[in-house]
């Protein structure tokens, strides 16, 4: 899980450092040697795919413009999938009996699906009204004070 903090942190620092062009090439490189190391039990290489892509996403955010602000449903989400993540894998092998499935990379696609789908419904239903209550209350004047 270190490698994944410290790999957005090397994003970061390269979407700060490099111009767009050079970004847009680090990423294709970081891209192509993870896809190359993408394995049944090397989840580095999906680290670094992933990490390609958000470094991509994030070099052309200025040139997306409003265009970008599509992907902000993947934002709200993240707290929800941290917070589900666990439950779900806690589930599944409670439920599912021959460990083999786990293997399959279509079980991946599944898992990240459900999780972004119970993350996502969690947001709408909770985490978006008890901000909006929130920021109610904050705003509201404070009753019986002068």
């Amino acid at each position: 899980m270190r490698c994944l903090f410290f790999g957005g942190c090397s994003v970061y620092a390269l979407h700060r450092a490099l111009p767009v062009p050079l970004q847009l090439a680090a990423a294709g490189v970081l891209g192509t040697i993870g896809w190359s190391l993408v394995g049944p039990h090397n989840f580095i290489g999906v680290i670094a795919v992933a990490l390609a892509i958000v470094l991509a996403v994030a070099a052309l955010e200025p040139l997306l413009g409003h265009h970008a602000n599509r992907f902000g449903w993947i934002g709200d989400n993240s707290y929800g999938v941290y917070l589900w993540h666990i439950p779900i894998q806690i589930l599944l092998l409670l439920l599912v009996s021959d460990r083999s499935v786990f293997d399959a990379p279509w079980m991946l696609g599944v898992f990240v699906l459900g999780t972004m789908l119970l993350a996502r419904l969690s947001f709408l239903g909770f985490e978006r009204p008890q901000r909006a209550w929130w920021q109610a209350q904050l705003k509201a004047p404070n009753a019986g004070t002068d």
